[in-house]
């Protein structure tokens, strides 16, 4: 069990440190000593479900000051509750295999061009995607979020009867409609999308050559950051 006495003693060489997802209170204050001290220290840091809800409730006690924070389903009784159970979860007592995927949305609402995302949500699905309008909120760079509008509207000229399953078969669709990848291009500027591997360059040669010899399928996190790492002191980063 990590505690704030031996937390150093444990954690000192990782690498990073990951919380996952759980069921009942078991090892919760130990898995709280773990996320404080991957903040304190800047350790790479990942939380998983009840992980991430932890993480709330460490900074909530140790930089928001509230001492007795909690989750109430760990303790109804705190008086800074900053974690709370969904309606649905309310009096269930068989935890662990039971929980289920639900279909939900982030109510919106539309003013002319903007979107007003309403930090609200609701059952079911969403008749339209918003990724450009989260993109563009997320500070991406105006040139991504330009080119991505382009290929939507080329998309939505070419399949633009918003059906989810087209009705006609793939046979007839492939004869009278252009390939998805097609309709994305179609009229725009082909020079928007560079080939790092096309250019005389031999930095980039360098970081070719590095990607080319990577065996995805068997690379572990720790071997991919130190990957990164070389890739990183090839560029003079």
């Amino acid at each position: 069990t990590v505690t704030e006495k031996n937390a150093d003693s444990l954690l000192a060489d990782v690498h990073g440190i990951l919380v996952p997802g759980g069921f009942g209170s078991r090892g919760i204050e130990g898995m709280i000593c773990a996320i404080r001290y991957a903040r304190e220290h800047k350790v790479p840091f990942l939380g998983l479900c009840l992980g991430m809800q932890l993480t709330i409730v460490e900074y909530a006690r140790h930089v928001v000051g509230f001492h007795d924070a909690h989750s109430i389903e760990m303790d109804a009784s705190t008086t800074h509750p900053v974690i709370a159970l969904m309606p649905d979860q309310n009096g269930v007592e068989n935890i662990g295999g039971t929980l289920r995927v639900k279909n939900y949305h982030v109510s919106v609402r539309e003013m002319g061009n903007q979107i007003v995302f309403l930090r609200k949500l609701e059952r079911g699905g969403t008749e339209h995607s918003f990724g450009i309008h989260v993109a563009r909120m997320a500070g991406m760079p105006a040139s991504v979020v330009a080119r991505a509008d382009e290929i939507l509207r080329n998309l939505e000229r070419v399949y633009g009867n918003n059906e989810i399953v087209p009705s006609r078969g793939l046979k007839e669709r492939s004869r009278k409609a252009p390939s998805v990848r097609e309709a994305a291009e179609t009229g725009g500027p082909q020079h928007m999308q560079l080939s790092m591997f096309q250019l005389d360059d031999p930095v980039l040669t360098q970081i070719r050559d590095q990607i080319k010899g990577l065996d995805i399928n068997s690379l572990t996190p720790i071997e991919a950051l130190n990957k990164l790492n070389e890739i990183k002191k090839i560029t003079g980063i």
